[in-house]
Parts: structure tokens; C-alpha cells; sequence
């Protein structure tokens, strides 16, 4: 009987060593797991942050490209056309883009004066042209 006690007590002291074991080996995990949770986190804000910066400088090379290319077309009078959320007011812009573009290459008539041989020489480049016509003209 005595044998049946204490084999009785060595296996539930057993059974509690191994208890406290496996919960402690559970805390351990779940610290671990609540560690590598908490760093994840971090990391998935400071990617968000990344991504956010990303997205503005994204949208301000489009601007920018586009502002160029509006610049080499001749056509920044309609830039503030694109950002303008009023009708009227793009309206607005749109005619006065329209006119400012129709001054710009409107018809600009050419001295009507017949030109002489002179100018016509020297538009041409030839010089010794040029330069007898203008003696011509001393010596008359």
C-alpha cells in the first residue's frame, strides 16, 4: 500500500512538473508570438508611410510632366483649364487661353515696300553684292 502511495504521488508530481511545463512553454510562445506580431506592425506602418510618400512624388512627376508638355506644345495658357471644378470658371480660362493663342499666331503683315537690291543682298548673304550697290549709290 505504502508502494501504491507514493507511486500515487510520484505521478502527480509528475503530472504537475509537466503541467507547469508545457504552460510555461505556451507563455513563452505566445510572448514570442506577441513580439514578432508587434514588429510586423511596425513594419507594415513605416511601409505605409513609404508608400504614401511614394504616391505623392508619383503625382508630382505626372504634374510635372504634364506641365512640360503642355510648355512644349505652346499651350500653358490652358494649364489652370485641368485644375479649375467649376464650369464657368473653365470656361472662363478656356476663352481666355483661346484668345491668347489667337493673338500669338495671328496674321502679321510684312512691310509692303518693295525691297532693294541692297537688302536683298544682304538677306541673301552676298556681300559683294551688297557693297557695290551701296558705293553705286555714292557715286551717282
Amino acid at each position: 500500500m505504502e508502494e501504491t502511495k507514493v507511486e500515487s504521488t510520484v505521478e502527480t508530481v509528475i503530472e504537475d512538473v509537466v503541467s507547469d511545463e508545457e504552460t510555461t512553454e505556451v507563455t513563452d510562445i505566445t510572448d514570442d508570438t506577441t513580439k514578432k506580431m508587434e514588429e510586423l506592425e511596425k513594419q507594415v506602418a513605416e511601409q505605409n508611410v513609404l508608400m504614401e510618400e511614394l504616391q505623392k512624388k508619383a503625382k508630382e512627376a505626372e504634374e510635372t510632366s504634364f506641365k512640360m508638355l503642355l510648355q512644349s506644345e505652346n499651350l500653358t495658357a490652358f494649364e489652370k483649364l485641368f485644375t479649375a471644378k467649376d464650369k464657368q470658371e473653365q470656361l472662363a480660362i478656356l476663352k481666355q487661353g483661346i484668345n491668347e493663342v489667337l493673338v500669338a499666331h495671328s496674321y502679321v503683315p510684312t512691310d509692303k515696300a518693295q525691297q532693294d537690291a541692297y537688302s536683298k543682298a544682304i538677306e541673301t548673304g552676298d556681300v559683294n553684292t551688297a557693297i557695290r550697290n551701296k558705293l553705286s549709290k555714292l557715286f551717282k
